[in-house]
């Protein structure tokens, strides 16, 4: 069963909300699947999936900066994007319950930052509820802590050398 990491498709894009949908509804932070669609649209480069065996296991999904600011759920991509940035924000990432724990988020933030790198992105940051640990674990640091729609965040970043 080998892991590939590829950039997603439009057609991706109903299962990448599914993915979504199971993964973040019970902690408050599912969001909006007209965003998760203007996420790609606006990045498409930076919209990744894993999969095994031809199925979608997980997903990433980043837009560009040009200063950093308080991530928020359910901001439109198409405004907050920047083609010029040099801060990628990782507005997501999950792998199926089922999957978890076998390696598949390291390979996909691997990517991201590749993905960061190839952009020239000085920084990555990103919000999590429950996974600050893994984050940590890959050299990342909590920069604030905040609530939104009830959800308790961690905002975190790593800063990138070439």
């Amino acid at each position: 069963m080998p892991l590939n990491i590829r950039r997603a498709t439009s057609a991706d894009i109903p299962v990448v909300c599914d993915i979504d949908t199971v993964v973040f509804r019970p902690n408050g932070t599912a969001e909006d699947h007209e965003v998760i669609r203007a996420r790609f649209q606006a990045f498409p480069e930076g919209f990744l999936v894993a999969e095994i065996d031809d199925k979608i296991v997980g997903y990433a999904s980043c837009e560009k900066w040009a200063a950093l600011h308080e991530p928020k759920m359910n901001e439109n991509p198409l405004e907050t994007h920047d083609p010029h940035g040099t801060i990628l924000c990782v507005t997501a990432m999950a792998v199926v319950a089922d999957r978890q724990s076998q390696g598949i988020g390291t390979k996909l933030l691997e990517a991201v930052t590749l993905t960061a790198l190839n952009h020239r992105c000085s920084r990555i940051v990103l919000e999590t509820v429950n996974a600050s640990a893994f984050y940590h674990k890959h050299g990342y640091t909590i920069l604030q802590e905040r609530y939104q729609y009830g959800a308790r965040l961690f905002v975190m970043a790593s800063d990138q050398t070439s």
